[in-house]
């Protein structure tokens, strides 16, 4: 007897990870890091994003920040981080999204 596995509806992970996304992913993770080490003090964890103070306000304007910076120039380096603004902008977003979708589940 064969095995069985119905997870024709579950989410396709590896393929945003692996086909679609990872060059993506590898940008995120750069500026991960770089906030992890600029703040290492108070993200032993990484998870330092989660327990700010008006956390979703604080990262939809830092978001836009990012955004107006770089303008049209997608290549534009963020002076302090050295890393392109659009690093931070998707990193911001991320961040965002995970805070608001942290206790919803989807449809």
């Amino acid at each position: 007897m064969e095995g069985v596995k119905k997870d024709n509806e579950k989410l396709p992970m590896g393929i945003v990870i692996q086909r679609q996304f990872p060059n993506a992913l590898k940008a995120i993770a750069k500026c991960s890091l770089y906030g992890h080490n600029k703040y290492e003090e108070t993200d032993l964890d990484w998870m330092n994003f989660e327990r700010l103070e008006n956390a979703e306000e604080r990262y939809f304007n830092a978001l836009f920040r990012h955004l107006l910076d770089c303008g049209l120039d997608l290549d534009k380096k963020d002076s302090e981080s050295k890393l392109p603004h659009i690093y931070h902008v998707v990193w911001n977003a991320m961040a965002l999204l995970e805070l608001l979708t942290k206790n919803k589940k989807d449809d």
